[in-house]
């Protein structure tokens, strides 16, 4: 991952320490017993049974079988005959669990396991479904017929209880995900043809040259990728890596640490290294890229700090199990406190910039103006701020055409038109052939213009260094405040590296830019006692909607093909009234993640749905909430996030819903449908307007709010808002805290609500004009 100047055992090193995206099982571990294993294994085999095709209406396996020519009877077969346990689902979702659920709910997951594993913990949990005619009259769960555990796990469902529902939506997705998403060592899932998931796809994909030009400069592809791995170290590789790759990029060490761990209030150790810069930045995604390219172009020395690991576009395989798990916050299963919404958030290097679907929306004026006239922050009325849109909309190669539309946003953009509602190009940071429906699990063709290829370069180009694989604990400062009770002033930061040691950087200037998610929790963790820090979380709440459009009927193609996001409407967004309304988008929705999301009722009504994947488009309805929500470190020092959906925002995607429904009715779709864990769909042909305007009108009387919903998430604001107070902000208009000198936050979460849009162009702006006011402090200081 470093130059070849470095000695032969340490790159050995540095490529034994770096995970490539393939297929094959990840080394999760769980502690459970057989008798607990042998419940999930029953859970699973409920939520994914085997069931024999002969055994099947006729009807309605012609219906299945009819979704797409790519599949034969046998595919068709092997889809249904497979269960969870073939594929060895229930062990991974158990490693699953203990790797990314916290400590309470596996205990808790643990005691139900076991409960069922005995006849009177069935009678407790699961009523007179435990009862049989013969000795010994109760049984526990895995004796149970399949008809009876599927009564359990809908009792779970509907349940009053939420802690029911809970458990029942953590188990159902994380086996219906793994089991649609799982590859082999050869990156197959056999019952991928049956659904219509092409692996060709992916591989013609992979076979794009990386060494093709660049639209914007004479610089190919490997040569950008060269420039930026020659600045980039995955800490993983251990302290005496670290200590020759920082040797041979110049970095200058620290020679008494002393001063930066009594801030930590512990003793220096041996393995403690310590090295100095006038910038560090903590984060690499849309934010903290922009202000290290920046600064590092002024000159000054520069450390990017990041989590998460970088995978070049050699390295992505584009198989949505590995890759979520690896590049995803949480390993893509994180969520509310609740259990209510599913967050999706970018740990990568590059952060969202790499795993997003290219939109590139600049803020609309509504929200400027009310950012500027509602928040006192004249800025986002300035022509410094529209300067900085379309200084980075340039370096984006933002633009708005394309050459085909995929199927998904031909549907979108044809019932619109019919219905006379409003629907516009996307502007995207890839040019018009980008059809790369995979960009969710980073670009394989190297033509969306992530930080990876943009400001990352830039910053690597001018001698920042990029430390990947090193999580930083906390921000240091000097907590000592003068009579005038001006702010404390930074110091730094302590990060650790995987073996235990610690890295001590100090700084003139630090910039936190973790997202708004890990901003506040780092915050919190350095004993920052702004009462904001991780109030005010906007998350864009979003539900999704279908249409099944069979293989004769609507636009052409797939839902996984063409470029992910080109058309979107605002038909429900109100941005002449209030400015809070939905916009209606289409998503990227892979094998795993549509039948993790999609209700389940059955068994076999599960393997209906997933068999029409192909041609089932989903439209997506994002809401520009008014509420919020807060995050906050818990005991292990991760993010808990809690949110509930206020009336207002429920009502916007009801009415964002409805209309999204009759976009796809008028885009020809013979059955819709919505997440809604009743499952309800309604059979468009032969229906009556009457009949449809029935089902629209329940769609929009069902409640939001319950657990088992699949809400979901994928922008997350506001945590750590800008302002013009420090009673009800966190940082001050130039980006600056108002309890730190020189502690500066370049992300999501100082938006002073949510932008309504995609908000990658938003923050870069931002984090545009905050690397100015960085410049300006630390030439004060040298003054």
């Amino acid at each position: 991952m470093v130059s070849a100047d470095l000695s032969p055992d340490v790159q050995s090193m540095l490529c034994d320490a770096h995970p490539l995206l393939k297929g094959g099982r990840p080394p999760y571990a769980h502690s459970w017993n057989s008798d607990q294993i042998r419940v999930l294994g029953a859970i699973c085999d409920t939520f994914v049974p085997s069931l024999p095709v002969e055994a099947l209406n006729a009807t309605f396996m012609v219906r299945t079988k009819a979704v797409d020519a790519y599949c034969s009877e046998e595919d068709v077969d092997a889809l249904y005959r497979t269960s969870a346990s073939d594929l060895k689902i229930p062990e991974e979702v158990a490693g699953m669990i203990f790797k990314w659920l916290k400590p309470h709910l596996v205990y808790s997951l643990g005691i139900i396991l076991w409960l069922l594993s005995t006849r009177i913990g069935t009678l407790m949990l699961c009523g007179s479904l435990s009862f049989t005619e013969h000795f010994p009259y109760i049984q526990s769960f895995p004796k149970l017929s399949n008809h009876k555990k599927e009564q359990v796990l809908l009792g779970w469902k509907r349940s009053s209880i939420s802690a029911f529902q809970s458990l029942f939506k953590i188990l159902k997705s994380f086996c219906l995900w793994n089991f649609y998403a799982t590859a082999d060592e050869n990156g197959e899932n056999q019952v991928w043809k049956a659904i219509g998931f092409c692996k060709a796809t992916m591989q013609s994909l992979q076979s794009k040259s990386i060494d093709s030009q660049q639209q914007d400069s004479g610089m190919c592809r490997s040569s950008y990728e060269s420039v930026l791995k020659s600045r980039v170290f995955d800490a993983d590789a251990g302290v005496k890596a670290l200590h020759q790759f920082l040797t041979h990029v110049g970095c200058s060490p620290l020679e008494d640490l002393s001063c930066l761990v009594a801030s930590c209030n512990n003793p220096v150790l041996n393995e403690d290294i310590g090295i100095k810069s006038d910038v560090v930045v903590v984060g690499s995604g849309s934010g903290g890229a922009v202000i290290a390219g920046a600064l590092a172009q002024k000159g000054y020395s520069v450390l990017v700090v990041e989590k998460g690991k970088y995978f070049s576009e050699r390295d992505l395989s584009l198989l949505e199990g590995p890759t979520i798990q690896s590049m995803y916050e949480g390993g893509g299963m994180m969520g509310t406190e609740d259990g209510g919404v599913n967050i999706l958030a970018g740990s990568t290097l590059g952060g969202g910039s790499a795993v997003n679907w290219s939109a590139s929306i600049c803020t609309p004026r509504h929200v400027l103006r009310e950012w500027a006239e509602d928040h006192g922050l004249s800025f986002f009325a300035s022509e410094d701020y529209q300067k900085a849109m379309q200084e980075v909309c340039k370096r984006l190669g933002v633009q708005a055409s394309v050459r085909e539309e995929s199927f998904q946003n031909a549907v979108l953009r044809k019932g619109c038109e019919e219905l006379g509602y409003h629907v516009a190009n996307i502007p995207r940071n890839a040019g018009p052939d980008h059809a790369c429906g995979f960009c969710g699990l980073g670009c394989k063709s190297g033509e969306k213009q992530a930080t990876t290829k943009t400001w990352l370069v830039d910053a690597a180009a001018a001698d920042a260094v990029i430390l990947t694989g090193c999580r930083v604990e906390k921000v240091l400062y000097n907590s000592l405040k003068d009579k005038n009770k001006k702010p404390s002033r930074i110091e730094g930061i302590q990060a650790s590296l995987s073996d235990g040691s610690r890295l001590f950087i100090q700084a003139k200037s630090v910039v936190v830019a973790c997202g708004s998610l890990m901003t506040p929790i780092l915050l919190q963790k350095s004993g920052l006692q702004n009462q904001n820090i991780g109030k005010f979380l906007h998350i864009h709440p979003t539900q999704m909607v279908w249409g099944y459009f069979p293989k004769e009927s609507g636009p052409k193609g797939r839902c996984y093909e063409g470029t992910i996001m080109t058309a979107v409407s605002e038909a429900a967004a109100n941005w002449e009234s209030s400015g809070y309304g939905a916009l209606l988008e289409v998503p990227a929705l892979l094998p795993g993640g549509f039948a993790g999301l999609m209700p389940w009722c059955s068994g076999a009504d599960s393997k209906r749905r997933i068999s029409r994947y192909s041609r089932t488009a989903h439209c997506i309805v994002l809401a520009r909430d008014k509420g919020s929500g807060m995050v906050k470190v818990d005991k292990r020092g991760y993010p808990s996030i809690f949110y509930k959906l206020s009336p207002e925002d429920e009502e916007s995607l009801k009415q964002g819903a409805d209309k999204a429904l009759r976009v796809l009715i008028a885009a020809g779709a013979q059955e819709i449908g919505t997440h809604h864990p009743d499952g309800e769909e309604l059979q468009i042909k032969g229906a009556t307007i009457t009949e449809i305007e029935d089902y629209l009108w329940r769609v929009r009387s069902k409640s939001l709010t319950q657990v088992s919903m699949s809400l979901c998430s994928a922008h997350q604001m506001g945590s750590c808002r800008m302002g013009i107070d420090p009673s009800s902000s966190v940082v001050d208009p130039k980006g600056e805290s108002w309890d730190v000198e020189g502690l500066f936050i370049g992300d999501t979460s100082v938006f002073p609500t949510a932008s309504g849009v995609n908000p990658m162009i938003t923050v870069q702006s931002i984090a545009f004009c905050t690397a100015k006011r960085v410049n300006e402090y630390l030439k004060d200081l040298s003054i």
